[in-house]
């Protein structure tokens, strides 16, 4: 069995996608198909179940997946210490952030990293911030910048980065939002909230009203703090954000902020695969961002 082949089996088992992975990997369908049926007689086990609809890793799949990425974790640890006597570490670091943790935290990240380390491909994939665990946990990315969930999945690590508080935010141009009760506080059961429909936000959320048997007047449920910002500023209702997205707002003028519960800050950092801390890539993306943030 030879190291293209785990290339190309950990391509398929991040895509389950065999016209993609064959991109990635540079080959033609029926070359990939080869390769993968070479180790499929070499360890007499189906790892993937195929139909014309969707590709499935079988249970002998997901097993080796983990024998695979361990071996190539170790192959580009052994090759950058045998061939590169000036220390030059190569590979690809494929990152997935929100769009706003692009430009406030990871701008101020991978202007040193290209630097220091040129013969390094970044891979940047954005997304709502709520997707970053499962992209991590289904092998779709080598690390997130990500908010520290309030209980780390087994498999992930976190290093924090910065902290931003949350804030609660009112559109400008509506004085009737939001409605405060005799004792001058939001009254959460009439005025009408914008929520975001997953993720550590939401459960934040969740939480706080469920301590205080708050049944909260849920205007609408939109994924992304982008999202919600966008619907209070529009005079739908209220919300809560990091504040670090309301900087990086557009729409951040159209919004003000009002009194907030005294909610717990966030902290915000980079979020990967524990089994993945010693790849000399991931390494050094966290040494820049440990350099410019630590």
């Amino acid at each position: 069995m030879e190291i293209r082949d785990l290339q190309v089996f950990t391509s398929l088992a991040q895509h389950l996608h065999f016209a993609r992975a064959a991109r990635q990997c540079n080959l033609s369908p029926s070359a990939l198909t080869r390769s993968i049926q070479k180790i499929e007689r070499e360890l007499d086990r189906e790892l993937f179940l195929r139909d014309r609809r969707s590709v499935t890793l079988t249970p002998a799949g997901k097993l080796f997946i983990d024998y695979a990425e361990r071996s190539l974790s170790e192959w580009e640890r052994c090759r950058s210490q045998l061939n590169n006597r000036d220390e030059t570490v190569r590979g690809e670091l494929s990152i997935y952030s929100s769009v706003t943790a692009v430009y406030s935290i990871l701008a101020k990240i991978l202007t040193p990293f290209r630097h220091r380390f040129p013969e390094i491909t970044i891979k940047l994939s954005t997304g709502d911030a709520a997707d970053a665990q499962n992209r991590l946990l289904d092998r779709k990315a080598g690390c997130a910048i990500a908010v520290c969930p309030a209980t780390l999945p087994q498999g992930l690590s976190f290093i924090h980065l910065i902290t931003t508080p949350l804030i609660c935010i009112a559109p400008m141009g509506n004085p009737a939002i939001p409605r405060f009760g005799r004792d001058g506080l939001i009254d959460w059961t009439e005025t009408p909230m914008i929520l975001s429909d997953r993720g550590e936000l939401r459960d934040t959320l969740n939480g706080w009203f469920r301590q205080r048997s708050i049944s909260p007047n849920i205007f609408a449920q939109v994924s992304g703090n982008e999202a919600i910002i966008a619907m209070v500023s529009l005079g739908f209702g209220i919300g809560v954000v990091p504040e670090l997205v309301l900087q990086q707002s557009p729409m951040r003028d159209s919004v003000k902020t009002i009194a907030t519960p005294p909610f717990k800050p966030y902290s915000v950092g980079i979020l990967y695969p524990t089994k993945q801390e010693t790849d000399p890539v991931i390494a050094a993306f966290h040494e820049i961002a440990r350099e410019v943030y630590l």
